[in-house]
């Protein structure tokens, strides 16, 4: 899997080549106490996912529990689709950027590569799916969450950063976290995988890996990880959805990341003299893979910063708690009134709309005839009557409260007429409509300020992932100060020390542009050392439409001011292209100023 290292870089534990797989003692204590972990916190979860379901059918326009006969209306106008359309877009309207800023000055320059080159990483890896992708979990599910990982074969083998979104469904957190990192001991991540892939992934225990998901889900373990696509009924019993996945040939692949307090004992010289020191064995946390009740992976955490390499973020967040709080579960009882007002009125139209018949049985009429055609003339005997009963009217309260639930929906929504972009009514002047629109998008702020919480923490993993791991010379195309391309090869030395943390340096050398339109490397690097740390700073606010407005308005006032020149203010309103217009401009500008030294001097 692309989330993970490389089965060599972790030490592999000691098994019995036989092939039942036969386990040390110490590695069966480990799988018991991996699969405690695992049950202590599926059982915590089920106090949230209960609802996932169905919240996941509202989303996706399955709204009516209940079976409906044929000529009943089941109509649904999916509000809830419409209010998560309305958020998600905005939120993720401009990419968030990470910006590392040093703690100490002599760092300077070097924040400045790292930021070229995680934007330079960020385009070029589509990490912007992966952010929509939460932004929908989190909204549909009350948490999403996101995974920054080292991939070592990404890159055509050279590794890479790899950060993904991760389905809820298969994460299960400590009971007792707040946070991924934050008063959590283990977190726990479960997916089916297919049995074929995992035994090319892991050979050495290939005849040990055997389907056992079907298994899982027969003895009633808790496991909803296929909860999307399966019944609530029954466990093994598909519902009508064109995707269907298929369990029989699935293996639960279980990847722990915990906290162990295994100490060692160390000898080491003080004053002259050898003494025995106990430490941690993993003082940065481990890692272990369960597949088929086989410990297939073993070892430390990979990661140097010690962390579960995972972030949240939540839709509304539900104080000391893990999970946050869905959009849906506020608005699926007002969704599901609306589409019944809607239906019973339709049901109320169909069937009064086409009058029953009151026929004699002596009025020698034939009943299949009474097709209610336009100019249609019945004969009857006489005596008899045959007559057709006028239709109940729709009650004229009906419709207005179908209107009046469409707006109690959009007040607990959050959306009103001027968020969704419709100029209110009585009021004509721009700024109190900005004051309007602002006051219109309290709660996308709230959800903007929980991201940028949630990527500064993904900016730090990934900072720390940089800092770590590439340690092999790689280019980088960034676009900046005033040129179209600029290429830079970046490399990161790392030198162990005896205490503290290891020296780290960054070589770097630049690409320079030859007559002929060719780069050429500059063969003598530049060497930064790393003296402290960086603080990451991310903001997604200006994505919203008043602050994007607010913050154009205000670039032109202070450049109108001549406090901002060219530059800042095309980096100001993010206007594409913007390398090549300042090339341009300044081009222009010498031209300008060459002419007017050219022009004699009047005297």
């Amino acid at each position: 899997m692309s989330e993970m290292l490389s089965v060599h870089e972790a030490p592999a534990p000691d098994v019995n080549p036989d092939a039942e797989m036969v386990q040390s003692e110490e590695q069966q204590k480990l799988s018991k106490r991996i699969e405690k972990l695992f049950s202590k916190a599926k059982k915590h979860r089920k106090k949230y996912d209960h609802d996932w379901l169905e919240h996941y059918d509202i989303f996706r326009g399955k709204q009516w529990k209940e079976a409906r006969p044929s000529y009943r209306h089941s109509e649904v106008i999916n509000l809830v689709f419409q209010s998560l359309q309305h958020s998600v877009p905005i939120i993720s309207d401009i990419r968030p950027k990470f910006s590392f800023l040093p703690q100490e000055p002599q760092d300077n320059q070097i924040a400045d590569i790292l930021n070229e080159v995680c934007n330079a990483d960020w385009e070029s890896n589509n990490w912007g799916n992966a952010l929509l992708e939460i932004l929908y979990d989190g909204h549909i599910y009350g948490t999403g969450l996101m995974g920054v990982f080292y991939d070592v074969d990404a890159c055509a083998g050279m590794g890479g950063i790899d950060i993904h979104s991760i389905d809820p469904f298969y994460s299960y957190p400590d009971p007792n976290a707040k946070d991924v990192n934050k008063e959590a001991d283990f977190f726990i991540y479960a997916e089916p995988v297919d049995v074929d892939l995992l035994k090319r992934q892991y050979p050495k225990y290939a005849e040990g890996i055997k389907s056992d998901l079907n298994d899982l889900m027969d003895h009633g373990n808790g496991i909803n990880f296929d909860h999307r696509h399966r019944s609530p009924e029954s466990a093994l019993q598909y519902q009508e959805t064109s995707h269907q996945e298929d369990s029989s040939n699935k293996a639960l692949k279980i990847i722990c990341f915990y906290n162990d307090d295994v100490l060692v004992e160390t000898e080491e010289e003080k004053d002259g003299e050898k003494v025995y020191v106990s430490k941690k064995k993993y003082p940065n946390g481990r890692r272990t893979v369960k597949v088929s009740n086989l410990i297939v992976e073993d070892g430390p955490n990979p990661y140097d910063d010690g962390k579960f390499p995972y972030v949240k973020w939540c839709n509304y967040v539900d104080p000391r708690e893990f999970w946050g709080i869905s959009e849906i579960a506020q608005l699926k009882g007002p969704q599901r009134t609306f589409n019944k007002l809607l239906s019973f009125a339709l049901d109320v139209l169909t069937l009064m709309g086409n009058p029953i018949w009151v026929v004699d049985d002596t009025a020698d009429i034939d009943t299949d005839n009474l097709v209610n055609s336009p100019g249609l003339i019945v004969e009857k005997a006489a005596g008899s009557e045959v007559r057709r009963e006028s239709g109940v009217q729709l009650q004229p309260f009906v419709m207005d409260l179908i209107g009046r639930m469409e707006t109690w929906f959009n007040g607990l929504a959050g959306t009103n007429d001027v968020s969704q972009g419709v100029k209110p009514q009585g009021v004509s002047a721009a700024s109190a409509i900005n004051m309007l629109q602002e006051a219109a998008e309290t709660r996308l702020r709230q959800k903007s300020r929980n991201l940028d919480g949630t990527l500064q923490f993904a900016g730090q993993m990934y900072l720390s992932r940089f800092l770590q791991f590439y340690s092999a010379p790689r280019v980088f195309r960034i676009t900046n100060n005033g040129e179209v391309n600029k290429f830079l090869k970046v490399e990161v030395s790392r030198q162990e020390q005896a205490q503290g943390d290891p020296s780290i340096t960054l070589n770097v050398r630049e690409f320079q542009k030859t007559e002929d339109n060719q780069y050429k490397e500059n063969l003598q690097p530049k060497e930064y050392q790393v003296t402290g740390k960086f603080d990451v700073r991310v903001s997604t606010g200006s994505g919203l439409p008043f602050a994007k407005q607010e913050k154009v308005s205000k670039a032109f006032e202070l450049f109108d001011r001549q406090v901002i020149d060219d530059e800042e203010l095309l980096k100001s309103i993010d206007y594409p292209n913007r390398e090549a217009v300042l090339v341009r401009m300044n081009e222009k500008k010498a031209q300008m100023a060459q002419q007017q030294a050219q022009q004699p001097v009047q005297k």
